[in-house]
């Protein structure tokens, strides 16, 4: 699965609902580390601190264009009815949004955002250097005596 690449994950939403959804989804998809943050504040200092391989946002309250050329693949969400503003996209791009999902969205979705942005050129900027054995079933045999 596509996902494997993303060990890290934060989520800056400020509708309750649509953050668990999006946390929610993100854990049972196997993403092993998801931070969610109601306010722009507490999600940036976190962005800078840590190390992310995905960052979500709420277009509608994110003003910092902090993570534009980093090493994190960006979501932008935005409400329903904007797809075709200009204001919007351009908004976005400034933000460092390499993708926009509107809103309301289903698990579908927002898991085909995921996968369309892992197969852009974008998905380079992640760098895996080590996949933890959790992650995945390594299949070994049984030793043989010698």
């Amino acid at each position: 699965m596509p996902l494997l690449m993303i060990q890290r994950a934060l989520v800056m939403e400020e509708d309750s609902s649509t953050r668990l959804l999006i946390t929610e989804s993100l854990k049972s998809w196997g993403i092993p580390e998801v931070e969610d943050y109601a306010t722009e504040t507490l999600s940036l200092q976190r962005l800078l601190r840590g190390r992310f391989d995905l960052a979500i946002f709420d277009l509608g309250i994110w003003s910092s264009p902090i993570a534009a050329g980093g090493p994190t693949l960006v979501i932008a969400t935005y409400p329903l009815g904007s797809a075709n503003d200009a204001s919007v996209i351009l908004k976005a791009k400034r933000q460092g949004a390499d993708t926009l999902v509107e809103k309301p969205f289903k698990r579908l979705r927002l898991l085909r955002s995921i996968e369309a942005i892992l197969s852009t050129p974008a998905a380079r900027r992640l760098k895996i250097v080590e996949l933890p054995t959790s992650r995945f079933r390594l299949g070994i045999g049984r030793e043989q005596s010698s």
